[in-house]
């Protein structure tokens, strides 16, 4: 990724730190008590989100999972909004009423994530139909794992997808584990993008721990899709380091060695490591940047913490479409 300007490569770096250190952050809140509900984190995963939603242009759709908020950082959501949502004030993105599991951000172009297994295809698919038939040049982005890989509505998805070239990328983030079980247990076979295959679409595996290959097989599937010639299937590989939820121990159905193997490869690490390499930062610079990101946290909770609750009389707002809306 040589035609990347320093201060393109410095804010891949960003988003990145932004979403590990609010991921760690929601877990301690979470802990203790101040966010109710299940918080499903990112970490060991971030150069997935940055990776792919950096190759997006205004007008891009993205769908997401429960394993949302590092889409929604990368997607460029005000950490602010972000974090009273998961705290259930009004002032977040939904207000307050999705929490962490329920998330939408139409301005953002987070179409909304989905707390169903394999929820958002069928929707993506659908956007992206109407992006065809409006003639527009935009895309979709559809996030799932590799549990939702085996939905049936996947594949009904992608056969029409494929027969009518519709603009979307079908992403696949392979963490390896859906819920408790392995991939290996789930599938017959564990290389999910040759499923593509089966509906002429390119089926491409990519390193989800190092964001540059992620950018680069973004880009390259989008620009298929803009120009007319249809999905891709992206198998976006990234071993996540903490149990499905923060309510999962995990050692019940994989080791310990496994997970401190797994953070070795750590995808912010390496860019990391890139950036010290080509001079774009130096130790200074990104102990600055980490620290611009710890006080973009605190203001974050403040934020949330300082918000006020719904009240009671609107509990059953926004639940039915009112005439002229």
């Amino acid at each position: 990724m040589d035609d990347l300007t320093p201060e393109e490569y410095i804010d891949l770096f960003t988003k990145m730190l932004r979403i590990r250190a609010f991921n760690e952050r929601e877990a301690e809140e979470s802990h203790r008590g101040n966010i109710y509900g299940y918080v499903h984190l990112y970490t060991g995963m971030e150069a997935v989100a940055v990776g792919v939603i950096t190759a997006l242009q205004p007008g891009d759709k993205i769908t997401s999972t429960h394993r949302a908020e590092g889409h929604f950082i990368a997607a460029g959501v005000p950490l602010d909004k972000l974090m009273a949502e998961c705290y259930g004030r009004t002032t977040g993105v939904c207000g307050g009423r999705g929490g962490p599991m329920g998330l939408a951000e139409m301005e953002m172009g987070v179409i909304s994530a989905f707390e169903v297994v394999g929820g958002g295809i069928a929707l993506a698919t659908g956007v992206a139909w109407a992006f065809k038939k409006q003639k527009v040049d935009n895309i979709v982005v559809c996030f799932f794992g590799d549990g939702a890989s085996n939905q049936g509505v996947l594949y009904e998805c992608m056969n029409m997808a494929a027969l009518w070239k519709l603009p979307i990328l079908y992403a696949c983030e392979n963490n390896g584990y859906a819920v408790d079980t392995s991939i290996e247990r789930a599938s017959a076979s564990t290389q999910i993008s040759a499923r593509a295959d089966g509906f002429g679409l390119p089926g491409v595996v990519v390193d989800g721990t190092d964001v540059l290959d992620v950018l680069a097989a973004t880009r390259q599937a989008a620009n298929r899709a803009r120009g007319g010639d249809g999905p891709t299937f992206l198998e976006v590989v990234a071993p996540r380091w903490c149990g499905h939820s923060l309510v999962d121990a995990q050692w019940y159905y994989r080791t310990r060695e496994e997970v401190m193997y797994e953070r070795q490869n750590d995808p912010v690490q390496h860019l990391r490591e890139h950036l010290l390499a080509k001079s774009i930062l130096d130790e200074e610079g990104i102990d600055a940047l980490q620290m611009q990101v710890g006080d973009e946290i605190e203001q974050a909770v403040r934020f949330a913490e300082s918000s006020p609750w719904p009240a009671a009389e609107s509990l059953f707002d926004h639940l039915f479409v009112a005439d002229g809306e």
